[in-house]
């Protein structure tokens, strides 16, 4: 009897929970469910209902059970839904940030235009540079012209305010944060009555005796 219940309520508590249901909400329907029915069981008992009382207890456990197990889910969930958004937000400004550094192509392009070396010295010290320069940098640099202040200064940006380039935001799930849920304990009085224990009682026994009747008995001699 007791593997029918047990039986039956994994069985509900599946069939609350699809497949696709949190892992919190399932697991405390199962727990709750189970505790649920043990202690419904143990109740009825005493009034010879055992069936009865784990069904009943069966169905109030799970039913609490998946109420704390998806209270925790949604906590889960809310927790990765924030962390997510900031590193969004922190990868957004990375790009900003990135989109305002100069290259060798851009100081190239300012000093074709005409620009002066302070005015792109200036700009190099305020954005920083998209990354250190190579061998290979500093000479297509010269080649096109590029005065000799300019390099030096996209050299020593690179240690300022140089920045890595960050392909895609990498997402890292919080660690669990290990909560113990709340337990709620009911407890039912089962009244019980008091059967005095039965009071010893003496009988008087009557005994009976036997009289002789006295009398005086006279004789005379003759």
């Amino acid at each position: 009897m007791k593997r029918l219940l047990v039986s039956s309520i994994l069985l509900t508590a599946v069939a609350v929970n699809p497949v696709h249901a949190q892992v919190n909400t399932q697991r405390g329907s199962v727990l709750g469910g189970l505790a649920g029915a043990a202690a419904g069981a143990a109740i009825g008992e005493h009034n010879d209902k055992p069936v009865v009382g784990a069904l009943i207890g069966g169905a109030v456990g799970l039913a609490t059970g998946a109420a704390l197990g998806n209270a925790r889910d949604r906590q889960v969930a809310e927790t990765r839904a924030w962390q997510y958004q900031q590193q969004q937000a922190q990868y957004q400004q990375q790009q900003i940030q990135l989109s305002r550094t100069v290259t060798p192509q851009d100081v190239i392009t300012m000093s074709r235009s005409g620009l002066s070396d302070t005015v792109i010295i200036n700009h190099i010290q305020t954005n920083g540079v998209r990354y250190d320069l190579q061998v290979a940098d500093v000479i297509t640099l010269h080649e096109n012209g590029v005065s000799q202040n300019v390099i030096s200064a996209m050299q020593n940006a690179r240690g300022r305010s140089s920045m890595t380039a960050t392909s895609v935001p990498v997402y890292q799930s919080a660690p669990p944060v290990i909560t113990s849920p709340p337990v709620v304990v009911e407890q039912y009085v089962v009244p019980s009555y008091y059967h005095p224990a039965p009071r010893p009682y003496y009988v008087p026994r009557y005994h009976h005796h036997h009289h002789h009747s006295s009398g005086m008995h006279f004789s005379f001699g003759r």
